[in-house]
């Protein structure tokens, strides 16, 4: 049975190891459409107005905390990094690489794991939104996403979830050097474009958003893409 999962943990990360490039340049080809699908989920919110106010409270009053009071704070930045590291945790195990090794302190934290040290665990802290998928999870399980404490909460996680990759994405990171730099400088702001649409798309309409912004995402990033080709001509 060990050999088995081996060998399909195996066959596994090699195909992350292959699929690196063709899928930043899937991405590449979709990101214009991304980013007209996430400057559309900015205008849906704003339209929205008074009716979402918990959420744009939970946003702001957390973003001015960090910014004006929190920004030093060592219970803040034990809170991101163990972020950082579960996620780095969490894609390890799910791609086979058994956890042998976790901690977490102010700022600094480390993750050791066996096995192939492949780039989608090293770049997945920068654009998987650990925290606010769990806000997501556990409001959506308790059925309380609509309400003004699940509005509050996910206006601060996404707040959150914002600050955060600005606070980590520098080129001090040495994930990055693993995963590759011109790779990762242009994989982590695309994907956040992408992820951050899709998380606002599921706030705004529930599940007929994820469908809404992908298809936003497409026809915009062909109908971009073929206006460039016609005027390359």
């Amino acid at each position: 049975m060990m050999a088995f999962f081996h060998i399909v943990a195996g066959l596994l990360n090699a195909g992350i190891m292959l699929l690196k490039w063709p899928l930043a340049l899937a991405l590449a080809a979709l990101l214009p459409g991304c980013a007209v699908a996430l400057w559309q989920a900015l205008a849906r919110l704003l339209h929205a107005g008074l009716r979402l106010w918990p959420f744009w409270t939970g946003f702001a009053v957390f973003f001015l905390l960090v910014r004006l009071f929190w920004r030093r704070s060592a219970i803040l930045l034990w809170i991101w990094t163990l972020e950082h590291e579960a996620t780095h945790a969490l894609f390890a195990l799910a791609t086979g690489h058994p956890v042998v090794g976790f901690s977490v302190g102010p700022d600094k934290g480390s993750v050791k794991y066996l096995g192939l040290d492949t780039w989608l665990i090293r770049i997945s802290p920068y654009f998987f939104p650990l925290y606010l998928l769990a806000a997501l999870g556990i409001l959506g399980f308790t059925g309380r996403l609509a309400s003004t404490g699940g509005q509050l909460a996910l206006g601060a996680a996404f707040a959150s979830t914002v600050l955060h990759m600005f606070h980590e994405f520098h080129p001090r990171q040495a994930d990055l050097d693993v995963a590759g730099r011109p790779f990762s400088w242009f994989f982590v702001p695309a994907a956040n474009v992408a992820t951050w649409g899709l998380f606002l798309f599921f706030f705004l309409h529930g599940r007929p958003g994820i469908s809404a912004w992908w298809s936003i995402s497409w026809q915009n990033a062909r109908a971009i893409w073929h206006t460039v080709a016609i005027a390359l001509r």
